[in-house]
């Protein structure tokens, strides 16, 4: 082994590492939040199956890189809501048919 004094490394530096504190109202925005929320929105309204699945990928990304300590859970569950509301209103809304005379 290397002498003690050969030793690059200095213990007394060392300083534990001090988490900022989070203000809410100051987070800056989540893009998959916002885009999850518009593309459901205009899935529902337009009844369009690309923008509601484009509305829940933006949810699967948001859900994954969502971390604990910065989550607004109204606009998370909101965004959900639209995506999910737009998908099953396209996805299994009946059509209606032309009436025969």
């Amino acid at each position: 082994m290397a002498p003690k004094e050969s030793d690059p490394r200095r213990p007394d530096r060392v300083r534990p590492i001090k988490r900022a504190d989070i203000n809410l109202d100051e987070l800056p925005p989540d893009l998959y939040t916002f885009a999850a929320l518009g593309l459901g929105l205009v899935g529902m309204l337009m009844r369009s199956r690309l923008t509601s699945f484009a509305a829940c990928l933006c949810c699967l990304g948001m859900l994954s890189n969502m971390r604990y300590a910065e989550v607004d859970t109204k606009q998370v569950l909101t965004s959900v809501a639209f995506a999910v509301s737009g998908l099953c209103l396209n996805q299994y809304a009946h059509t209606q048919l032309p009436q025969s005379s």
